[in-house]
Parts: structure tokens; C-alpha cells; sequence
């Protein structure tokens, strides 16, 4: 017996599925003095009139089954050829179609989540609407990609993670087909990227660094967005989607992100929502951007022209850049902040914490934001050089 569930995904199938690849002949049948064909068109079985039974027009029945008439036959075949050639586009599926009338929608509805499809539609914008211009789900192959991301290396200078991302979206768009039955395979399955040299190291500010480019900054909102991030280990699209009404006395809770500009009402990750304590400088930066603000209890802390969310990209960009050159400082981005925030944290207290901060897996914290220091190297050398003495007769 089955589920509701294996059903509704039964029907989720069948009615994306494209019919089979074949050349369909039509069969012709008689009944109350008239001629039928029947013939298959999406999956459905139809039956259409097709004549009237008279001198011209018959189906005799002969040994080896029956045999239409000249005349039955040429309008068969007429009719056949109309059905087999609208079949036929169906079959080679447009990727730009798939991805604008099926992936897309499929994403935004409840597949990914919303910072995930921001950043593959500017993917796609970008780079994958060029190349797959004009190319079906079935023709499209395992060296086609390979090739264009050898491209991209080359002609664009896109470097790993970039690269990676680009395979990453284009992978996304095949596989849903796959799982809906328009290709078998998926032909970004298994692509070896092409080799690049590694990235350079992401920055974290130091505790000075922090500190100096908060001073540097004059606008209070640029101020606490800042904060948020090199004080608070909050994301940018976290920091650009608090709200007032989370922000507490002792603690501020976060819940929501506002991704380029859009709020998406949910976080990146399940069972990232977490309460943070406020600390200065936080704190003091709140209290003041709430009394510029009018003391207001509710809505987003960061808004732009007509009360829209921020984009915390551009809003960095326009807001605390140029103020943080002018001092003669170098400018990393908001996520050197919270890579910074995360590096001393674990090494006043240990990944656990930074892990509880951040919001992040322990994988994640360790590999992408917590930093080595010389100082937590030096430290750890000196403990097994007192151990080592400790030990020695």
C-alpha cells in the first residue's frame, strides 16, 4: 500500500516527466461506422475521430490482422506526423525553460534556502545564461562543462571557489531534472574541476584592527553594523536582519537575515537561531542608534531609502569604506570581522564557544573563520616544554 507521500512525489514525477523518445505510428480502430486513431501525447493516451467509414475509407480485416485503406492510411500519417513533431521539442528540453519554469520556482517554494537561490540567480545571471543559451537538458554533456569551466579559469579568472560555485548552480539545475525524469544523468556528476592555484588566505581583524576601523567610522548605523559583525560573530545578512523587537536587555536573539537586500525570514541553517549576550562595544552603539531612532521597540535596525532592508554589501560600501581609507586603514569586509570575532573567542575560550557564537558547525568554525595565532602556537609549545622538563630524570 502506499503513502500519501510516495504518492504526491508519484505524481510530482509523472507530471514533469517528458514522454519517451519514439516515433509514434498512431493505431486506427473502428467503432459505430467511424475510424479512431489513438496515440500518446504527454504520457496521456488520446483518441481522436479521424473519418467516417464509406467507399474510400476502411479497415479490412485481412490473415495477418487488418489494413487500412490508401486513403486511411495518408490521413493517419498526416495526423502522426503533427503529433511526433510536437512530441519531439518536449523531448529536448530547453535548460533556460527548465531553469525559469520548473528549477526556479521549484527553488524558491521550498527546495533551497533563500540566500541560496539569491546567489545562484546571480550566478546564473552572470555566467550560466550565456552558456546554456540555446542547449537542451539531453545534449548537454559532461565535456561541455568541463570546457566551460576551463573558460571561466582561463578567459574570466575565476578563481576555485568561484569556480566551485558556478559548478555548484549548474549541478543543481541537472540533477532536479534527473530526480523529475527529464535526463538520466546528471553530466555535472563527477566533473573534475579544473586545477587552480589556492585562494589567498581570508582575513581576521585583530582585536586593534577592529577597533581602529570602528573609530574610523562616523555614521552610528555604520557603526553598529560593524560592531555586530567583529563584536558579535553575527553574519552581515544577520546583522542587516535584526530587528529591534530581538534586541533585548542583556541579550539580542537571532532568528532572521536579510540576504542582498531581501528579507528572507528564516536564517541560512536550521538550528542556527541563537541568543547572543550584548557586549560593549555593542551595547553602547545600540543605545544610541535606538535614541536617534526615536526609541522605537519594533522593525529592522538597518533600513535604506523608503524604509526597505539594506543591502549590507553596498551599505558597507558606501558607508564605512571611504572612512576607513581615509584613516589609512585597510579594508577587509564585514566577514573579516566576524572571522575575527571567531579567532579570539576561541582562543580566550576554545572552539566550543566560538562554535556557539557563530552559528556554524564545528567543521565549518574551524576550517572558514578561526584563525592560528602565533601567540596560542607559542603558548602551546611552552606547556609541552614545561611538561617535557616536568617529566625529564
Amino acid at each position: 500500500m502506499k503513502t500519501r507521500d510516495g504518492l504526491k512525489i508519484e505524481r510530482l514525477i509523472a507530471s514533469n516527466r517528458l514522454p519517451r523518445a519514439r516515433t509514434q505510428k498512431g493505431t486506427v480502430f473502428e467503432k459505430c461506422g467511424k475510424l479512431y486513431i489513438r496515440f500518446y501525447q504527454n504520457t496521456r493516451k488520446v483518441t481522436e475521430f479521424l473519418c467516417v467509414v464509406d467507399g474510400d475509407h476502411y479497415r479490412a480485416k485481412t490473415r495477418k490482422g487488418f489494413q487500412l485503406s490508401p486513403a486511411v492510411d495518408s490521413l493517419r500519417a498526416a495526423r502522426m506526423v503533427a503529433v511526433n513533431a510536437a512530441i519531439a521539442p518536449a523531448q529536448e528540453t530547453l535548460i533556460p525553460d527548465f531553469w525559469t519554469n520548473v528549477y526556479l520556482k521549484w527553488a524558491e517554494s521550498e527546495g533551497l534556502a533563500q540566500s541560496t537561490v539569491l546567489g545562484y540567480q546571480k550566478i546564473w545571471n552572470s555566467h550560466l545564461s550565456a552558456e546554456f543559451a540555446g542547449k537542451t537538458l539531453a545534449g548537454y554533456s559532461t565535456a561541455d562543462g568541463y570546457a566551460f569551466l576551463m573558460w571561466l579559469r582561463t578567459e574570466k579568472n575565476l578563481g576555485r571557489h568561484a569556480l566551485a560555485h558556478v559548478r555548484n548552480a549548474a549541478s543543481g539545475i541537472f540533477t532536479h531534472a534527473v530526480t523529475l525524469g527529464k535526463i538520466a544523468v546528471n553530466p555535472w556528476h563527477g566533473l573534475k574541476q579544473p586545477r587552480t592555484p589556492k585562494p589567498a588566505d581570508t582575513h581576521a581583524y585583530s582585536e586593534g584592527e577592529a577597533i581602529a576601523i570602528l573609530n574610523a567610522i562616523s555614521r552610528p548605523d555604520a557603526k553598529l553594523l560593524f560592531a555586530l559583525c567583529a563584536f558579535e560573530g553575527l553574519r552581515p545578512s544577520e546583522a542587516a536582519g535584526l530587528d529591534w523587537s530581538q534586541v533585548g536587555r542583556e541579550y539580542l536573539t537571532v532568528k532572521s537575515a536579510v540576504v542582498s537586500g531581501v528579507a528572507t525570514g528564516r536564517l541560512k541553517n536550521e538550528g542556527t537561531q541563537r541568543d547572543l549576550l550584548i557586549i560593549e562595544p555593542v551595547k553602547s552603539l545600540l543605545i544610541e542608534w535606538r535614541a536617534k531612532c526615536g526609541g522605537v521597540t519594533a522593525g529592522l535596525l538597518f533600513t535604506g531609502r523608503g524604509g526597505n532592508p539594506i543591502n549590507s554589501s553596498s551599505f558597507a560600501k558606501h558607508t564605512i569604506i571611504s572612512d576607513v581609507q581615509a584613516a589609512g586603514l585597510t579594508w577587509h569586509g564585514l566577514y573579516a570581522g566576524r572571522r575575527g570575532c571567531a579567532t579570539r573567542i576561541n582562543e580566550l575560550c576554545g572552539i566550543n564557544a566560538a562554535f556557539a557564537t557563530l552559528g556554524n558547525s564545528y567543521q565549518v568554525t574551524a576550517a572558514k573563520y578561526v584563525k592560528p595565532q602565533q601567540a596560542a602556537s607559542d603558548a602551546g609549545l611552552r606547556s609541552v616544554s614545561t611538561g617535557a622538563n616536568h617529566a625529564a630524570p
